[in-house]
């Protein structure tokens, strides 16, 4: 799963600090691959085939450093795991400017920058990406809207992207993701029926492992319902 072409293949994750990020980093590097981890907060690392990088996916310049950086020091990319994500509060007529701002700015924004920044070096490759969307977008539910809305951009922004560079060789796909048990989600009132990360994780796994002329656009996960007696 790690080498291509007589190389170690090479991996960048934003939100890689935590999560279904931090899971997906263990993954790749557990597998052989070269990974750079982008999150907000510093990390140790005295791996010279995993970069810890410190920035921010709503800044478009941090993402450009990062994907050079990732290059430079590790190699072209294979793959893109855009993961970076906040979920708070964002309902109409609450006065959520500043919730609104951050959501669509991390989750929608930031998964713009990470692909335009890393496009050029994924189309050398014919690499892979990977969005993170939610069934939100298909579930509406009240105090959710700037989450919802950033989410719906996601999807729809990779749906356009595919059309860009699936001819170039690179292969994207949508995760639509029911409620995760991730820290996000570790709060009071959240969906105590939760998916795991580790099935987030070998879903990634298989994305990986399938050749370059199959294409998944789209996969939506969610726990099944609780088994009751027959």
């Amino acid at each position: 799963m790690g080498d291509v072409r007589g190389r170690r293949r090479v991996a960048l994750v934003t939100g890689g600090r935590s999560g279904i990020g931090a899971a997906v980093v263990a993954s790749l590097r557990a597998a052989g691959w070269r990974v750079a981890s982008l999150g907000r907060k510093p990390a140790e690392s005295d791996d010279p085939n995993y970069l810890a990088l410190v920035g921010d996916v709503a800044e478009w310049q941090d993402v450009v450093d990062a994907a050079h950086t990732t290059i430079d020091r590790l190699g072209e990319i294979d793959f893109v795991f855009a993961g970076a994500g906040v979920l708070e509060g964002g309902g109409v007529g609450r006065g959520a400017e500043k919730s609104w701002l951050e959501l669509i700015d991390t989750n929608l924004t930031g998964a713009f920058n990470t692909v335009d920044a890393t496009a050029d070096s994924l189309r050398k490759t014919g690499g892979r990406v990977v969005f993170v969307s939610s069934i939100a977008i298909q579930q509406s539910r009240p105090g959710l809207s700037a989450y919802t809305a950033a989410k719906a951009g996601v999807k729809a922004m990779a749906e356009c992207f595919a059309a860009e560079v699936e001819s170039k060789g690179v292969g994207v796909t949508t995760l639509v993701l029911g409620p995760t048990d991730t820290p996000m989600l570790d709060r009071p009132g959240a969906d105590p029926h939760k998916l795991d990360i580790s099935h987030v994780v070998r879903t990634i796994e298989f994305i990986l492992s399938l050749p370059s002329d199959v294409a998944i656009p789209e996969l939506a996960l969610r726990a099944a319902a609780p088994r009751r007696g027959v």
